[in-house]
């Protein structure tokens, strides 16, 4: 087994680690119907956070020879793709609510799609 192989595998599990442990003592320091308004949202978000990734990392990783001009267009793609969903989650977020018939809905929903906008910024210079 590489070491490349292991780290990406000990990556993937303290992430899931982590998200499980940040779920944990969500649940236990939020009512539950301040736990579900965040859980449904963090649907939306992740369907989303599955669109603007579209797998740019990896492909960047596997190619052998990048250059600046192809960092450029995969960060101005990704970037403009992300401010794509992030327009479409505040425009629908009304939507988002009366569809779950929570008024409090559209500021969680404008928050979480802002922290995804700070979240996948510096994305590609991760993988670089």
């Amino acid at each position: 087994m590489s070491k490349e192989l292991s780290w990406t595998g000990i990556e993937q599990f303290g992430g899931r680690l982590v998200t499980l442990a940040v779920g944990m003592v969500l649940a236990r320091l939020l009512e539950p119907a301040a736990f579900g308004l965040i859980a449904s949202v963090s649907v939306f978000m992740t369907v989303f956070q599955q669109l603007v990734d579209g797998g740019i990392s990896q492909r960047v990783i596997q190619k052998t020879n990048v250059g600046d001009e192809e960092y450029s267009a995969l960060f101005w793609g990704g970037l403009f793709v992300c401010l794509l969903v992030v327009l479409i989650l505040v425009v629908c977020s009304d939507l988002i609510a009366q569809f779950f018939g929570q008024p409090e809905l559209p500021l969680l929903v404008k928050a979480m799609a802002g922290v995804m906008l700070l979240m996948n910024m510096g994305k590609l210079q991760l993988t670089v």
